[in-house]
């Protein structure tokens, strides 16, 4: 994979990344005043938004994405290839234990997932691409057809933007269901 990009969804508390013995690499906790833009994580990277509408926000210390309405994909990218030696861009190379922390809440009862028209949420692992509609990687979603709502493990292909583009690699069922 080329560059790695960490992706959110939704509103999410905090998140980071760490490698190795606890090193952490990017932290964002969100923790700074309200803004119509993400601006810059905790240990100073960029954050790229994009998308249909391109929506995230700090809202009350928190990363917020507005989904009044809006059909389509929103999403936020930090680039970690700039960390580089401390962090290989290839996952297999790194010589330490990857270890993601993330939170991620949602407002709605309707997780129908990644297709047309659908709710979800995602946190991507990593992404041969900044363009989550067209590239590669792995994920943590939420977000499925039917009654029950795992968390899911998924590898995609094709981009994040279509159920038929996901593929599972671990399902916890029970965790959420309405």
């Amino acid at each position: 994979m080329k560059s790695v990009y960490a992706f959110l969804l939704s509103a999410v508390c905090c998140w980071g990344v760490s490698i190795a013995q606890n090193n952490v690499l990017i932290n964002d906790n969100a923790n700074r005043p309200d803004n119509a833009s993400l601006g810059v994580t905790n240990n100073g990277l960029s954050w790229s938004e994009g998308g249909i509408s391109a929506s995230p926000s700090i809202t009350a210390n928190q990363i917020q994405f507005d989904a009044n309405g809006t059909n389509g994909t929103d999403y936020a990218t930090v680039d970690l290839s700039t960390l580089s030696p401390a962090w290989n861009s290839v996952l297999t190379n790194n010589t330490g234990i990857i270890e993601w922390r993330f939170n991620m809440r949602i407002v709605t009862n309707k997780l129908t997932g990644f297709s047309n028209g659908g709710n979800g949420v995602a946190y991507v692992l990593a992404s041969n691409s900044s363009n989550l509609t067209t590239g590669e990687g792995y994920a943590v979603v939420l977000g499925n057809p039917g009654t029950i709502k795992p968390i899911r493990l998924v590898r995609y292909t094709g981009g994040l933007d279509d159920n038929a583009n996901l593929t599972n690699y671990h399902v916890r069922r029970r965790f959420f269901s309405r």
